[in-house]
């Protein structure tokens, strides 16, 4: 238990549906995602009924089948011989903590240091600038041209971060790999462009009920003195 990291009397740094994020105690440069205990417990089991075994035993493993995608995807990425793209949240290992296995990611963070923000933050802090729209159409040229499989893409899981070597840009935090037991994503690449361009569409379409006075699209938001329409890439 010493080499366990204690997380459960810490203030995560955000808490989804499936995972709580932590900032690691040791390196304010990672981040460690634990599943949450909701998420585990509907993934352990389904409506109460009797299984066999070995259904029994998938069921148990299942609540960390989101890691194994990200995981697959990230090394598919290397295996290309280039360093992963900006656009990427990079995962550099997995941790035993007090509340079950995490993985380590390094942290995304803005120009003033802190977590970078998720685009619904983004709009309701009046950042969702010209420039910013431009850096998402920039994500979304990267994603459609990547061989990238993205499982889930919502408005939720893109974050806005910097560094000094790209400046601003956006990077999917989560949602990586194929969700089907037949990964017809993975094997063609035609059916994975068709599938991000599904994805970026409904993408706008999230962000553009999200921005103030904007609920069916069409009065744009202002920030900064500029308006700001949803973005229209698709």
């Amino acid at each position: 238990m010493t080499n366990t990291l204690a997380l459960k009397d810490r203030e995560p740094a955000a808490i989804g549906r499936q995972r709580y994020v932590f900032v690691h105690p040791d390196d304010p440069d990672l981040i460690i995602k634990v599943p949450t205990e909701g998420y585990v417990a509907r993934r352990s089991e389904i409506g109460g009924r009797r299984h066999k075994r070995w259904i029994k035993k998938y069921l148990r493993s299942r609540h960390y089948q989101v890691f194994l995608r990200e995981l697959r995807e990230q090394l598919a990425l290397r295996a290309t011989g280039e360093q992963l793209p900006r656009h990427v949240q990079t995962i550099t290992g997995f941790v035993e903590t007090d509340m079950g296995m995490g993985v380590v990611s390094r942290a995304v963070r803005t120009r003033e240091g802190a977590l970078a923000p998720a685009l619904p933050q983004l709009i309701a802090q009046g950042r969702f600038t010209a420039a910013a729209r431009r850096h998402l159409e920039e994500f979304y040229e990267w994603l459609l041209a990547s061989p990238v499989v993205v499982g889930d893409l919502n408005i939720g899981n893109i974050v806005y971060g910097y560094t000094p070597e790209h400046g601003e840009h956006f990077v999917i935090i989560d949602g990586l790999g194929d969700k089907n037991a037949i990964p017809f994503s993975s094997i063609s690449a035609r059916l994975n462009r068709m599938g991000k361009r599904r994805r970026i569409r409904r993408l706008n379409q999230e962000i553009a009920s999200s921005l103030p006075g904007n609920s069916h699209g069409h009065a744009p938001a202002r920030s900064g003195g500029e308006a700001v329409d949803a973005p229209t890439r698709i």
